[in-house]
């Protein structure tokens, strides 16, 4: 359907708009980088920088400090893994455990499609086993319990039947998948060795004899749902559509001017503070330490407000100087 001459008005109006923004948006970050640059340089040539009773210098930290608390809430919202999946992954990779998180791992194999789903595989296999031996402890005599077997790899079985005495009666293989052949291969093996499985699997196999007659309420489906959020929540702090969207609302609701104005503010504003944004959600992703957001936004702005009076500085020292040469190179009789 065609629109008509007056929506194809505003809606070209519209694009123009946010256009002229979005070009105050990148100009307005590119300086804003180059001034953290000539900050940094000046600080590490230990030039004395201004102090905090300067208005600006005020101001500015102030704003850093809303950047560095949008960090932080943005971080807060994009929580860590449950602490259940961290157990899982523990239990699946004790050697990787030792020095990463789960999250950790996700993120390092994020371009490698086959060593993620491998991963995930093992995190998934090992959360069914966990969540099957909790359901089934829950139902057993006082005095036994099941537990994961000591070995991440124990062949013929994942579950241990246990006695508080520490004596092993028993064993089950817990199979986290979607199609009957594992189970049925398995049995084949260890036919002496009952399956757990899902309940996708149990619907197709019914009153298999590799079925042992305990069997948990989990579908893989959810299982597999749980994995797509696990990667969807293991990535780093970024806090710019959080605070592009809160600059935005405030600039369009409190901002003086038409329409178009105040996007253009909320543009510069949104770059000046990029490197900020930048810099505080690297230092919170590389040491894992959320406390430390909000100093690194408020130093980086810092940085960029010194970086821009130096700039700023030296652009009005050049324009003096070559206005006083344009002044005598004009006068009568000079050359």
């Amino acid at each position: 359907m065609s629109m008509t001459k007056s929506e194809q008005k505003t809606f070209w109006n519209g694009t123009r708009m946010i256009g002229k923004a979005g070009i105050h948006w990148v100009s307005s970050a590119f300086m804003s980088s180059c001034d953290t640059i000539i900050g940094g340089i000046r600080t590490a040539k230990g030039k004395t920088g201004s102090r905090l009773v300067d208005p600006v210098v005020r101001g500015d930290l102030q704003e850093a400090a809303v950047v560095g608390g949008l960090l932080l809430v943005d971080a807060t919202l994009e929580t860590a893994a449950p602490a259940e999946m961290q157990r899982a992954f523990a239990a699946a990779y004790p050697g990787l455990a030792v020095n990463e998180s789960v999250d950790d791992a996700i993120a390092r194999l994020d371009e490698n499609p086959d060593s993620l789903e491998g991963l995930l595989s093992g995190i998934k296999g090992k959360l069914f086993e966990q969540r099957a031996a909790d359901a089934l402890s829950a139902e057993l005599p006082d005095g036994t319990h099941v537990e994961l077997a000591t070995s991440a790899t124990q062949p013929g079985h994942d579950l241990e039947f246990i006695r508080d005495s520490g004596e092993i009666y028993g064993v089950l293989q817990a199979k986290a998948v979607s199609t009957p052949a594992e189970i049925i291969e398995h049995y084949e093996r260890y036919p002496e060795i009952p399956v757990i499985a899902t309940e996708e699997v149990r619907a197709t196999l019914a009153d298999h004899p590799a079925l042992a007659r305990w069997q948990p309420d989990i579908a893989v489906s959810d299982l597999d749902q749980e994995m797509a959020q696990l990667v969807e929540g293991a990535s780093s702090i970024e806090a710019i559509p959080l605070g592009t969207s809160a600059v935005l609302l405030w600039h369009l609701s409190t901002g003086e001017g038409d329409l178009e104005a105040r996007l253009c503010r909320a543009g510069d504003v949104i770059g000046r503070n990029v490197p900020a944004v930048l810099v505080a959600g690297a230092v919170g992703t590389l040491t894992g330490t959320l406390w430390c957001v909000i100093p690194a936004a408020i130093y980086t702005r810092w940085l960029t407000g010194e970086g821009q009076k130096a700039r700023q500085s030296a652009w009005s020292r050049f324009t003096q100087r070559y206005s006083s040469w344009w002044q005598l190179s004009a006068q009568p009789g000079t050359a």
